[in-house]
């Protein structure tokens, strides 16, 4: 992983949304030399008897990543984040992330920055610790970093090692498949160019046999006697014309090894259907608090003052005292709900 040096804090990500961020000059200046240059079509080969690798096919799929971190520590009870200059973390380091299934895919390896950072080592006897704070990303060949966020809602990952980040902006990406044995498997290699240094990126994608680490490191030896090293990768399949690729695996790589995670993870469940009703909650139990556009919200309030007048209407005729007693504990933290989400939203009244 490159590492770039700078400085400072990155506050909490919570309220940040994907705007376009103004990275220092310095972070910058060092990013801003990649646009537009890759390493030229000798570094996509071909497998035998397909056409040429479409490039473009896989290369929008890459994302260049800044990622900030800052030093924490304790003073009486409240936590204080340490950077450096007149920047907001300490420090940075860049790597690169593979897109599948509208999310970017990381090892978590790659989350921490001062891992590589030889000026954390200079402050780890003084009980600091350092804290990743915001991760940026740009497509390679581009500089329009944003903010993305961990997709913590929505999947479940099957593989500690990975991490998965929103897509910043509405973007094709790999579907993710898991090794499906009638197609051909691909070894999508990337990293900073060591070799010409009018090109910024080094990237190789190599027709494969194996895809078990050990395959992978041969690759990434090879490689190496050529000078070229590489920092992340990722298993793709394709079709027969080696035109459409899927996502297989994120390939993490440290001192020329690799370490392969599948790209898997289950999909968020949603209830769709209750049979019965919850003896907690018999009324107004929709999670308003999720719901953050005004009109839905509306709605939801006008289905309460409904529900409630159903229940006080039952209420009337209901001659068992402990079901009484019960159905008017329901309709009074109803009334309250309404109370508190009809007054107002986001502090604008909504009636």
């Amino acid at each position: 992983m490159k590492k770039i040096i700078i400085t400072f804090i990155s506050l909490m990500l919570i309220g940040f949304t994907h705007a376009q961020i103004e990275i220092p000059d310095e972070a910058k200046n060092e990013l801003g030399g990649r646009k537009n240059k890759t390493k030229s079509d000798t570094s996509v080969s071909k497998s035998k008897g397909s056409n040429s690798v479409n490039k473009e096919n896989f290369l929008s799929n890459i994302w260049l990543a800044h990622i900030e971190y800052v030093l924490q520590y304790e003073d009486a009870g409240v936590t204080k984040s340490l950077a450096k200059g007149d920047n907001d973390y300490f420090g940075y380091a860049t790597s690169y992330g593979i897109a599948g299934d509208k999310y970017i895919w990381f090892d978590t390896e790659q989350l921490k920055p001062w891992e590589n950072d030889p000026e954390y080592g200079m402050y780890q006897a003084d009980s600091l610790t350092p804290v990743m704070t915001r991760v940026l990303v740009s497509k390679v060949g581009e500089t329009n970093f944003q903010t993305v966020m961990e997709a913590e809602k929505g999947i479940t990952l099957i593989d500690n090692n990975l991490a998965a980040y929103k897509l910043p902006v509405k973007n094709s990406t790999f579907k993710v498949k898991i090794d499906p044995a009638e197609n051909t498997p691909w070894l999508l290699l990337i990293g900073d160019n060591n070799i010409n240094s009018d090109d910024e990126y080094d990237i190789a994608f190599v027709s494969v046999s194996g895809t078990d680490s050990k395959s992978i490191d041969k690759v990434l030896t090879s490689q190496k006697e050529e000078g070229r090293q590489f920092q992340q990768g990722a298993i793709l399949y394709s079709t027969s014309d080696a035109q459409n690729f899927t996502l297989s695996d994120f390939v993490y790589i440290s001192n020329n090894r690799s370490r392969l995670s599948k790209v898997k993870y289950k999909k968020e469940l949603k209830v769709v259907k209750t049979i019965g009703k919850s003896s907690e909650c018999l009324y107004c139990c929709d999670d308003i608090e999720e719901v953050t556009n005004k009109a839905e919200r509306k709605a939801i309030i006008k289905k309460w003052e409904e529900l409630v007048d159903k229940a006080k209407n039952e209420l009337k005729y209901e001659g068992d005292k402990d079901k009484s007693k019960t159905l008017n504990e329901q309709i009074q933290k109803c009334e309250a709900k309404i109370y508190k989400y009809k007054k107002g939203f986001l502090g604008i009244k909504i009636f």
